[in-house]
């Protein structure tokens, strides 16, 4: 498949640099962890990569299991552009919060809420573009969206609160 091209594993590497680096800073303003640890951005890249590679096995298998596999590897394929695109535009911003020590929270706060916009806004863009495949597959659909996209940023959320 398409996804597995050397072009498209170089710009996934570069989507969970940048997001982990993302996270690091995030997790410094809010003082869990010391931005300048190179031990901490081992750990969130390490743990970041496991929640994402488990969560794509499990789209596979899932695929597999119902016969759907050719649509999701086309499905993944564009999310995968989409997140590591705005992980390229993404990763200057974040290199200017990390290195700048007075950033005004609220600009922190707007910087993480545009770049969840433009994930959710070409998330919808995506959906519109197999809009025919989903409403063919709508049950396929929901059970992926509900397990496997949802659910767990769902108990990550759950989990980060109650700890």
């Amino acid at each position: 498949t398409q996804i597995s091209s050397w072009f498209n594993v170089l710009l996934f590497w570069i989507q969970l640099i940048t997001f982990s680096f993302l996270l690091l800073v995030w997790m410094d303003h809010l003082g869990w962890m010391k931005k300048e640890n190179f031990k901490s951005f081992i750990q969130i890249f390490t743990l970041f990569s496991f929640f994402i590679l488990s969560k794509y096995l499990i789209e596979k298998i899932i695929a597999t299991t119902f016969d759907v596999e050719e649509k999701l590897d086309h499905f993944n394929l564009y999310k995968i552009s989409y997140r590591a695109f705005s992980a390229l535009i993404m990763f200057p911003f974040t290199v200017v919060m990390y290195y700048n020590e007075t950033l005004n929270i609220s600009i922190f706060y707007a910087i993480v809420i545009l770049i969840t916009l433009a994930h959710l806004f070409t998330y919808l863009k995506t959906l519109k573009s197999f809009q025919t495949i989903i409403i063919n597959n709508l049950f396929y659909f929901i059970l992926y969206l509900c397990a496997l996209e949802i659910g767990p940023y769902y108990f990550i959320y759950y989990w980060f609160i109650n700890k």
